[in-house]
């Protein structure tokens, strides 16, 4: 268990200069990343604790009002994030392969 442990542990340290060449090389932004990096254990804390609650039951999440709109517009921020990306990929795609607009 030991060896286990330091191999994790060992692959991590070789891992972290890498995720951040990465992060740096692609300009990401410090502050959502922060708030992850804040709020992402106390959200699965809670989120953990309303699963057992629910005995498993993931519609518990939709039962309320609150919740569900907060779901829904979570749902819609991550699919207008991903818009942009879809439109760069098909500009990039069509410049590659010649075809234009």
């Amino acid at each position: 268990m030991v060896s286990f442990l330091i191999g994790n542990v060992f692959l991590l340290e070789l891992n972290i200069p890498l995720i951040g060449l990465w992060v740096r090389l692609d300009r990401f932004e410090p502050a959502p990343q922060l708030i992850g990096f804040v709020l992402g254990p106390m959200m699965e804390e809670y989120f953990r604790r309303t699963m057992l609650l629910s005995r498993g039951d993931a519609l518990v999440l939709l039962e309320r009002p609150g919740s569900a709109l907060l779901l829904a517009a979570a749902l819609l921020l991550f699919v207008a994030a991903l818009v942009p990306v879809a439109r760069w990929r098909a500009i990039i795609h069509r410049q590659t392969h010649g075809k234009t607009a």
